[in-house]
């Protein structure tokens, strides 16, 4: 979590200084997250958007800052470890209900 935040606070950066400073550390820390097996599709498309967006620009334009500010917002909620466990189906909890006099199997 302190790695994503960091790399929110550099993408936020590029977004409102526009310097190749700011924007090669939000790409030098996004690249190595693309490979990570545990982030799902969500935040590797918010990384993927930093790796691409966070570039230096001629101009700063508005969408340029919030597509930076969207991605960089997406980060936390999109990436973060699924810490519960999944629990167990109701199905398999409950015994099987036995139909008629079970003399005969399946029926």
């Amino acid at each position: 979590m302190d790695q994503l935040r960091e790399l929110q606070l550099h993408t936020f950066a590029c977004g409102r200084e526009n310097t190749a400073e700011s924007c090669t550390k939000a790409r030098t820390m996004a690249d190595p997250l693309m490979d990570h097996p545990r982030l799902g599709a969500s935040c590797k498309d918010a990384i993927w958007t930093i790796c691409q967006r966070a570039q230096p620009a001629a101009a700063n334009s508005f969408e340029r800052r919030e597509a930076l500010n969207r991605a960089g917002q997406d980060l936390l909620p999109f990436c973060k470890q699924q810490t519960r466990t999944v629990a167990p189906s109701k199905t398999e909890a409950k015994p099987q209900e036995k139909k008629g006099f079970g003399l005969i199997p399946g029926f």
